[in-house]
């Protein structure tokens, strides 16, 4: 979870767009012909929203000291790709963040900057990851080295969200899309006290593919919708514990410009130990506007 340093007081609080607006913006069509869906030179802002909620049936002899039931944090900045020999060069910045509603920034320096470089797939190399508002201040030196590659592993995740690998070639409706990664899901199993996972459902639960629905109008355009779900139960021991977990994702993507227009990704785990019931629900949200 990104760690942010300097607060401005006073800054006004905004609400992001929600993706479920677009995703009932209108009625999908197959698409009557194949698209090529390939990544093109941009400049977008994006916001990007994680959520997570957790509820039980038990009530905490020691509620005072009881975990945190839920937190909601907001990222925004700029994602910029220019042409290179290979493919594209992109460029990451975050500029903001809102945790429970305390917001950070830097009036002169991105929190983190990440650059890379892909084919026009989306298949990332040449990464380089700096976080100017900690090291260009000399604050950097108030965090440990762990934390600050923590900081930068959150730049790759987000990296990956915003611009996931598309597949090879052209598509029809049904065919597959693209992956979206499930980065968020380690952290929900430790929240939920889970330990290991079966070996055997470790490529399940990194990825989620998503495959093409066809055609939805959004703001006189067209935009192509993408989805997928995906659902495991398993047990783990000490305690024993039956374990269900829900994925769906969705992305879309402007058919004129071949950019990225909104995403999420909902994971929703249930634990249960005799008549114990844990459940938790993480949801990110992104989205994008045009800007070049």
């Amino acid at each position: 979870m990104l760690l942010l340093i300097i607060l401005l007081p006073g800054c006004a609080r905004s609400t992001p767009p929600k993706t479920d607006n677009i995703l009932a913006s209108g009625a999908i069509t197959a698409l009557s012909e194949p698209v090529d869906l390939t990544y093109r030179p941009c400049r977008l802002d994006f916001f990007h929203i994680t959520r997570f909620e957790e509820t039980d049936n038990a009530v905490s002899a020691e509620a005072g000291n009881a975990p945190a039931k839920g937190y909601n944090r907001v990222a925004r900045g700029t994602i910029e790709a220019t042409p290179s020999t290979s493919g594209l060069n992109w460029r990451l910045d975050v500029t903001r963040m809102e945790v429970n509603g305390n917001q950070t920034s830097h009036r002169q320096a991105s929190l983190t900057t990440g650059q890379f470089a892909t084919d026009h797939r989306g298949q990332k190399s040449q990464w380089q990851i700096s976080l100017p508002a900690y090291e260009d201040t000399g604050a950097s030196r108030f965090f440990s080295p762990a934390r600050l590659a923590g900081l930068k592993d959150d730049t790759r995740a987000l990296a990956d969200d915003l611009v996931p690998y598309r597949f090879t070639g052209p598509v029809r409706t049904g065919d597959r899309l693209l992956r979206i990664k499930a980065h968020a899901l380690p952290q929900l199993f430790q929240r939920m006290g889970i330990n290991g996972r079966p070996q055997d459902l470790m490529p399940q639960l990194d990825e989620l593919v998503l495959a093409v629905e066809g055609w939805r109008p959004y703001q006189g355009r067209r935009i192509l919708m993408a989805s997928g779900e995906h659902q495991i139960e398993f047990d783990t021991d000490r305690p024993p514990q039956h374990h269900r977990l829900e994925m769906v994702a969705v992305y879309t993507i402007d058919e004129a410009t071949s950019c990225p227009v909104t995403g999420f990704l909902h994971l929703d785990l249930q634990t249960t130990y005799l008549s114990y019931t844990r459940h938790a629900i993480l949801r990110q949200e992104w989205g994008y506007q045009n800007v070049k």
